[in-house]
């Protein structure tokens, strides 16, 4: 007896309006503030760039690789591997510690957040389909200073202190087909809604003012689209194609944001002209498969230097003259590997995927430095590890666990130490799989 398509359809159906449906519940719940960090008080905030499962564990790389088993949308090309039994769903949850030092002092942080959930199934042969909620930026920082302020009344300086506030984030619910038109050849794009609030304030506290401070704040939203396209070719190294290489390219198209601004200060609320782009962003990665191993390097690259975040400075600039922020291009070298000792072995810990990578990234914004004028961000680099747990009574699935450590620092600055625990499942299961009764 074989399965009706009518129930394929209904599954396929099921599966997306599950996603659908939560992601909607979340829009206005979801926290993607999983940062303290003071540095992501410039442009739109921390970049979150990385994929899931495998992929975080292995540095981040992800455009060269391909995995029927495994949810990858760093390319969407990827999606053609899936087989036509398979129904794949991914989520997972994300802990980490942060420490921050500056001048001999130092201080701790902690947050947890929800990091993204998909659903992957074929929908005709050579053709996957996929969808899902990832972050695409994160704010959270509470900081200050203290320092003098001129008092006009009197031309004397005067004791005051600055502060800085700042959450909110860019979520995109996206929707990927990858289609293999012919063998070892496969293209794909990703087509995201991207939305969100980000909030940046300052206030003064001094006697100079009536009140005893002032406050400015800044509000950006955000209800934009994203455009991914992707392609993959692998190349078999022998007769078995049981060792491959991939090469991996993915194309961002960059456009203006559509966006919503405003300023406030005290009681006085106007609108801001916007003046921020999506940069173009290009993608190059390299992977090596055998029934053991996955090694990949990455190369990524967002042009910033075009784009600008001039709505998002007025509330935070010490209520200084606002002026651009510069910003400049970004650039993502990863590195990562996986072994697996025996996928068929009976031994368990055989099984289990063993995973390591490391990653180093510039920023795409650039800082005031104390002498005045701009200077370049913080440089971020990290190191990751992780492992892939089988369920047994699940077959195919995955508890994915990755323990990652970021350094970003620069010269007289603040220093931000984090150590990141993601937790994630990986749902492999043959759904669709043809039943026959004799």
């Amino acid at each position: 007896m074989k399965a009706s398509n009518t129930s394929r359809r209904f599954l396929h159906t099921l599966a997306l309006a599950a996603i659908s449906l939560y992601a909607a519940a979340q829009s206005s719940t979801l926290s993607v503030n999983n940062t303290n960090s003071p540095y992501s008080r410039y442009g739109i905030g921390q970049l979150e760039d990385y994929g899931f499962g495998s992929s975080r564990a292995m540095g981040g790389v992800g455009f060269a690789l391909r995995d029927g088993r495994q949810i990858n949308p760093l390319n969407p090309a990827s999606y053609s591997a899936i087989d036509s039994l398979t129904f794949l769903m991914d989520a997972a949850l994300s802990m980490q510690i942060s420490r921050f030092s500056e001048n001999g002092q130092s201080t701790t942080a902690n947050n947890s957040s929800f990091d993204y959930i998909a659903a992957q199934f074929r929908l005709y042969p050579g053709l996957g389909v996929t969808a899902g909620l990832r972050p695409y930026s994160t704010v959270g920082y509470n900081l200050g200073n203290k320092g003098y302020i001129l008092d006009a009344g009197t031309g004397q300086q005067t004791a005051a202190t600055y502060n800085y506030y700042g959450e909110g984030g860019i979520h995109q619910v996206f929707l990927g087909l990858g289609y293999e038109p012919v063998k070892h050849l496969s293209v794909g794009f990703n087509i995201a809604y991207l939305f969100g609030s980000i909030e940046k304030a300052s206030s003064i506290v001094s006697d100079v003012y009536p009140d005893g401070s002032i406050r400015k704040t800044g509000t950006m939203d955000v209800y934009d689209y994203k455009l991914d396209l992707g392609v993959q070719y692998t190349h078999p190294l022998n007769e078995s194609k049981e060792q491959n290489l991939t090469v991996g390219a993915t194309y961002s198209l960059g456009h203006e944001f559509n966006t919503r601004d405003h300023s406030t200060t005290g009681d006085n609320t106007q609108s801001v002209e916007a003046s921020l782009k999506q940069p173009t962003a290009i993608g190059l990665g390299l992977a090596y498969t055998d029934t053991r191993w996955k090694a990949e390097v990455d190369y990524g690259l967002q042009l910033w230097d075009q784009t600008y975040t001039e709505p998002l400075s007025y509330g935070d600039d010490n209520h200084a003259q606002s002026a651009l922020q510069p910003l400049k291009n970004r650039h993502r070298i990863a590195v990562g590997a996986e072994w697996i000792p025996g996928l068929y072995s009976r031994n368990y810990f055989h099984q289990v995927r063993y995973r390591f990578g490391a990653h180093f990234t510039t920023p795409y914004y650039q800082i005031r430095s104390r002498q005045g004028g701009w200077t370049d961000g913080p440089k971020e680099w990290g190191i990751s590890a992780g492992v892939g747990l089988p369920l047994k009574f699940l077959n195919r699935s995955l508890i994915q666990i990755s323990a990652e450590y970021i350094r970003t620092s620069l010269p007289d600055y603040v220093t931000d130490n984090t150590f990141r625990l993601t937790v994630g499942l990986t749902f492999n299961e043959t759904w669709f799989q043809k039943w026959r009764v004799q």
